[in-house]
């Protein structure tokens, strides 16, 4: 393997562990928090883990391996008998879709200035939500579950367009604050050290909580 594609490789477990950690913690808490709050707060630390690993590696594929390394770990669920399939699926696929939202637009997101930005990571929080609720609207014609989301335009408005222009705002405080201590904390995403206690953290985490 060459030292580029190494590298890249550690930065991307190091990452998508760092994003399982999350969603096994905050994730969690998330769940005792109203709908709305609780609705909006993910997605900002998932552009901000995106980002920064962007600016890193400047490579959109990364980002989806980051992904899948993320919903990998969230898979551990399925094997947990107290967990619904789809209590660990949808997570699972709302992983990706943020993904590819961020990919969609990081690197006009890069380009562009300040105020730009902002509009960039709204546009990312909309996709994400318009894919999940395509998704939720397939899963609801194969099993004949209705997602709260989808009971209502008001329903749909709320979670694909307000919610998501809240959490894209929120997205660009948390990407800003990211970029001040990114440089300072690039050169550990490339240890093999850090990258895989941290994998097997987030796999604990996953279990326990």
């Amino acid at each position: 393997m060459k030292l580029h594609m190494r590298e890249r490789v550690i930065s991307i477990i190091a990452y998508g562990a760092i994003w399982g950690i999350l969603e096994a913690t905050l994730g969690y808490v998330l769940h005792f928090l109203p709908a709305l709050i609780a609705g909006t707060i993910m997605f900002p630390f998932v552009a901000g883990i995106l980002v920064s690993a962007y600016k890193n590696q400047h490579s959109r594929m990364d980002i989806l391996g980051i992904a899948i390394v993320a919903a990998a770990i969230k898979s551990i669920n399925l094997w947990m008998p107290q967990y619904s399939i789809f209590k660990t699926i949808n997570p699972m696929m709302s992983i990706i879709f943020e993904a590819l939202a961020v990919i969609c637009v990081v690197s006009a997101f890069d380009r562009s200035k300040l105020f730009a930005k902002v509009g960039w990571l709204i546009g990312a929080s909309v996709i994400w939500r318009g894919l999940y609720l395509g998704y939720m609207g397939v899963q609801f014609w194969m099993t004949g579950f209705l997602s709260a989301h989808l009971t209502s335009i008001e329903s749909m408005m709320q979670f694909g367009v307000y919610e998501a222009a809240l959490s894209g705002g929120m997205a660009f405080v948390i990407v800003a604050l990211f970029a001040l201590v990114r440089d300072d904390f690039k050169p550990i995403f490339m240890k093999p050290w850090l990258s895989l206690p941290l994998l097997g953290l987030s796999m604990a985490l996953t279990i326990l909580l």
